[in-house]
């Protein structure tokens, strides 16, 4: 039970936890088991109930795909398990017991079962018990529960608190994980007038942060309240409290007060659960008044409190640093707040904006050049005397992205392990970082994310090494531009997308430590429209890597030809800017324009026909394809590009007869284009052709060769999957997945193809 407990203590929800916890022939105060997830009327409500008691008791997993009362190990059908994502569990069970409770899913899989199971983790409470916030669907002849009621978990059983005892062992329960764990840092300084927390330790390269909340703070700005905001992990504690301790040092205010509501840490090894102080009003008050020697009118009734502490600060000039400001749900904190009397002012830090009227900073990760710094400094600093070499160095700054307490956890481990070898394990371009370190940075803010901001940032981990526009963005999820921009905005100000300015316009990007969280976000989607997704962005990523080939495919057209046809393309290059931004009535006009200048330019058609492409007018696009390609008298390799668009363009749309006779027009012309090998060979493998689409791969890998790891990689695992779907070579196709896992990046797709594979040879 002890190794349980440590796991939700932890936040841990993986295969070898699943496989643990069903080796147990039983269910308990810490587990329950379901044979399926069933989120209808009745079947989320009973969820509910159950999520709730767990959470009020000591947290806990539910887990999917175990036969109550037998304890078999059942498993469900992926497709199933993938149909209901995380958002839809939160979404069933807060109808019931409100948004402080959110739970985490991941799909996961055991030896001996040949189907996934679904983990909900269930986190342990951090202040006061939920209860349900309204009536359950009719059970038989009763409600399912009442509106107000609270539920815990005794033994294997969900059980209704029925009156005070019950609840005032609840509440002081010395049993439960928090308790045990408690752990408080202490304060830095307690003296009459001032309570701060410890001076931190290790604040790198936050000088113009640093500036900026003094300048906020400063008496002669409008705002009486400063929030500094950001991820968790990326220092707003620690900068807020450097602050702290140079106004304290400096006799800039007469008081201060600071209160934490933090409730938990990230140790070197596991999440630890804090009993927070700040959980309300009373603790605001409490804190001013105590720390001003008012300890006497403790005593009082609450508002008499706050009245007392209003008072008291309308005649010093105080400061309130109220740390983790968004794990407190009293509204009277933020009319407190607001009713601020001067000179008093606040400085508070947040993972979300809590909308106080405050005047907001956002912290962002450290760049390349103080990462570095904090890490060598922390390897000086924790006397680490292996000798840590150049790549691992570049490593820990790569993996944390710049999130101070990430670099903090990797260097030590380092001194744990007395080893750099994990480094290398979880260094890739969707770092496999430890789940500790995610879901203290990230929980918390994602839930907090409307759905179209959860879908952008997830797909944004299928190339987190570059950078996309509003554009494609639209286009990878064929969305409307107003929705997709008010999504990516949302993503920018809660720092989870990064805006690069260029000439050439605005682009998004993640931090490799960001595109690992939304890397297992994305992995609890149904399978089918990921992979819509990926097609659509590998198409669009080889266009990209075509346009070079454009350049040169447009300098030879236009060699020597005449004024017309030169203002013709002139036109076609400006219509084919409006479409990219959405204007596409302005690039029809330049368009009609162009080819009234000149009608026997091939490019000005082929342009026009991926412009159309882009729009989603693929019938249009098939037209100009046409004419474009009519007008080419003597097609040379340059002009393969040509027909492999169009192809691409089929392929997209299913048109696999179609696609077929257009890639291999271009593969006539210019037979060593790898991507166009691999469209062909996928083509044919959707026709059944598989031992055509084998060759096709096969040479498509031979022209690779080691040059571009990352198709390799995609090349290979499309040819292990047609050679599974035409049933021949199955040992070629399972050693090619130990082949995949060679190569740089992911494995967390293989193993199902592997073990797909691995049970056709068995029941052959």
């Amino acid at each position: 039970m002890e190794t349980i407990l440590q796991a939700i203590r932890n936040g841990r929800l993986d295969d070898s936890l699943a496989e643990e916890l069903v080796t147990k022939q039983f269910e308990s105060q810490l587990w329950d088991f379901k044979k399926e997830l069933n989120l209808d009327s009745v079947g989320k409500a009973e969820l509910a109930r159950d999520c709730a008691a767990l959470h009020n008791t000591d947290g806990g997993y539910i887990i999917v795909g175990v036969e109550d009362k037998t304890w078999e190990v059942l498993g469900v059908e992926e497709s199933i398990l993938r149909s209901i994502d995380q958002t839809h569990i939160n979404n069933a069970i807060q109808s019931y017991v409100g948004e402080r409770l959110s739970v985490t899913y991941r799909i996961c899989r055991v030896r001996g079962c040949s189907k996934p199971l679904g983990l909900i983790y269930i986190p342990p409470r951090q202040n006061r018990p939920v209860l349900m916030l309204s009536n359950g669907p009719q059970k038989g002849r009763d409600l399912l529960f009442r509106q107000g009621e609270i539920y815990v978990r005794v033994g294997d059983s969900t059980k209704r608190i029925i009156n005070d005892t019950q609840f005032e062992q609840l509440w002081n329960r010395e049993t439960s994980p928090i308790a045990q764990n408690v752990e408080s840092t202490g304060w830095g300084v307690i003296e009459y007038g001032f309570r701060l927390p410890p001076k931190p330790d290790n604040l790198v390269g936050r000088g113009e942060y640093k500036e900026k909340v003094l300048q906020s703070l400063d008496s002669k700005n409008r705002w009486w309240i400063t929030s500094i905001e950001g991820l968790g992990g990326v220092g707003k504690t620690a900068l807020g409290s450097e602050i702290v301790w140079d106004l304290y040092q400096s006799n800039t205010y007469e008081s201060i007060v600071s209160v934490t509501a933090k409730n938990r840490e990230l140790t070197q090894n596991r999440i630890i659960p804090l009993k927070p102080e700040l959980v309300g009003i009373d603790s605001v008050v409490d804190a001013i008044l105590e720390t001003n020697g008012f300890k006497q009118e403790l005593q009082l009734p609450l508002i008499e409190r706050i009245e007392t502490a209003k008072q008291l600060l309308e005649m010093t000039e105080s400061l309130i640093f109220l740390d983790n400001l968004e794990t407190v749900e009293d509204s009277r904190v933020f009319e407190f707040l607001k009713t601020l009397p001067a000179p008093t002012r606040a400085l508070v830090t947040s993972r979300r904006q809590p909308e106080t009227g405050e005047d907001r900073i956002k912290l962002e990760g450290l760049n390349i050049e103080n990462s570095r710094l904090l890490v060598d400094k922390l390897i000086e600093e924790y006397k680490i005397f292996l000798t840590i070499e150049e790549v691992d160095r570049q490593r820990i700054t790569k993996i944390s992205g710049g999130l101070p307490l990430a670099i903090i956890w990797l260097v030590g481990q380092i001194r744990l392990q007395q080893s750099t070898s994990f480094l290398s394990q979880i260094n890739g371009d969707v770092p496999e970082i430890p789940e500790q370190i995610l879901e203290f940075s990230f929980r918390n803010m994602f839930t907090l994310l409307t759905d179209d901001q959860r879908m952008i940032l997830k797909i944004s981990a299928l190339a987190p090494d570059e950078s996309f526009n509003l554009e494609q963005y639209m286009h990878l999820l064929e969305w409307e531009r107003e929705r997709t921009n008010r999504a990516i905005n949302g993503l920018v100000q809660s720092s989870f997308f990064i805006r690069n300015e260029s000439e050439t316009g605005s682009t998004l990007s993640v931090l490799p430590i960001t595109a690992s969280f939304a890397y297992q976000e994305l992995m609890s989607m149904d399978g089918e429209f990921v992979s819509g997704i990926r097609s659509r962005l590998r198409e669009m990523q080889y266009r990209q890597r075509d346009a070079n080939t454009i350049v040169d495919y447009l300098q030879s057209l236009l060699h020597g030809r005449n004024e017309a046809e030169q203002l013709a393309v002139g036109l076609a290059k400006a219509a084919s800017e409006e479409y990219a931004s959405g204007n596409y009535e302005k690039g029809r006009e330049f368009f009609d324009q162009a080819e009234s200048y000149y009608e026997k330019s091939p490019y000005l058609f082929y342009t026009r026909a991926t412009s159309e492409l882009n729009a989603g007018n693929s019938a249009q696009a098939y037209i100009y394809f046409e004419r474009a390609t009519k007008l080419i008298e003597k097609p040379t390799s340059r002009d393969s590009v040509v027909w492999k668009m169009w192809g691409q363009a089929l392929k997209q749309e299913g048109k696999w007869n179609g696609a077929v006779e257009k890639l291999a027009i271009a593969l006539s012309l210019n037979e060593n284009d790898p991507y166009c090998l691999h469209m062909m060979a996928f083509c044919q493998s959707k026709l059944s052709q598989f031992s055509a689409a084998d060759k096709y791969y096969s040479k498509a890998l031979e022209i690779i060769g080691s040059s571009n790891l990352r198709q390799k990689k995609l090349t290979l695992t499309s040819q292990a999957q047609n050679l599974l779907q035409w049933g021949r070579e199955l040992e070629r196709a399972l050693d090619l997945t130990y082949q995949i896992e060679k190569l740089p990046g992911s494995n967390r797709r293989i193993s199902s193809l592997r073990t797909e594979i691995q049970r056709r040879l068995k029941n052959k």
